[in-house]
């Protein structure tokens, strides 16, 4: 049987072998867009390294295995495929820093990478050099990517239009700053089941909202900010005359009573009703809502 006009195709199997992936290029060659998905893949990697004689219209790659499959014939192959635009891997532990750096991808626009635990800021340095046209970037439930991975991509892709960094453990209001200072294309946040994000910002939930709303607040109160600055960072935004304009009266990052912080907060929230009211008023229809969850509240 052959599939030749089908151009979407998902497999969902426990074990992806040698001879299912050569099935899938002799009888779908037309296929644009491809999701593999397996608990462990056998004496694929050569084979895999194939894709860019077979599926040559391919525009959307997406990887999901657990297994010891390195994957980096297939890195490797994957370069070839000018198509390609976006691509997924969720699972494949075996891509790390080091062979993060056989994915060059200038034209690639979309890149997701969801459960890793081998890929650190180092890696993600190299990602972003050889992928500069990515917009929109998926970083889920990797542990090792902090606040100084969220710095190398501010650097790196500063045209970003879609950020989704949820479930990251390591990420701290350090990384929102840089986001709402560098990402001046941003239109789309997600920071959804960030622990540290969470526990800074749990007795400010209603400012909380909108992008628009999240970067008007920033810029008036950046001082809530600061959690978690090393001292060198501070001393730099605080030299930062566009980033530090505010009453040092109304700083809370030396506090370390939450009482005192949460009753800031709600002085400031009766001070902004009338400013927040406001900018939902004017702000833009497709802004992305930033959806924050306390485990903590009914």
């Amino acid at each position: 049987m052959s599939f030749d006009s089908l151009e979407e195709l998902h497999l969902y199997t426990e074990r992806l072998s040698k001879n299912t992936i050569v099935n899938i290029y002799e009888k779908c060659c037309r296929v644009k867009k491809l999701s593999l998905s397996a608990l462990s893949m056998v004496r694929c990697d050569a084979t895999l390294g194939e894709i860019n004689l077979h599926l040559t219209k391919l525009e959307s790659l997406a990887v999901q295995c657990s297994s010891r499959t390195t994957f980096v014939p297939l890195l490797k192959a994957i370069q070839l495929l000018h198509r390609l635009s976006s691509f997924s891997i969720v699972f494949c532990e075996k891509i790390n820093d080091r062979s993060a750096g056989s994915i060059i991808l200038p034209f690639l626009r979309s890149l997701c990478i969801t459960r890793n635990r081998k890929i650190s800021a180092a890696g993600i340095k190299i990602l972003s050099t050889n992928c500069p046209s990515i917009d929109s970037l998926i970083i889920r439930e990797c542990p090792m990517f902090g606040d100084d991975a969220v710095e190398v991509i501010t650097e790196s892709l500063p045209y970003l239009t879609s950020f989704d960094i949820s479930n990251s453990s390591a990420i701290t209001l350090n990384s929102i700053r840089l986001i709402l200072t560098r990402l001046r294309c941003l239109c789309t946040l997600r920071i959804d089941d960030c622990p540290k994000i969470l526990k800074q910002w749990r007795n400010a939930s209603q400012y909380i909202g909108n992008l628009l709303s999240l970067r008007n607040f920033y810029h008036k109160y950046p001082e809530f900010f600061i959690y978690d600055l090393p001292s060198d960072f501070v001393t730099q935004y605080e030299s930062d005359d566009d980033c530090f304009d505010y009453d040092s009266a109304n700083d809370a990052s030396n506090s370390e009573n939450l009482d005192d912080v949460e009753d800031l907060f709600i002085a400031l929230n009766e001070q902004l009703v009338d400013v927040d009211n406001e900018i939902i008023r004017n702000a833009v229809e497709d802004a992305e809502i930033i959806i924050i969850s306390d485990d903590d509240e009914d």
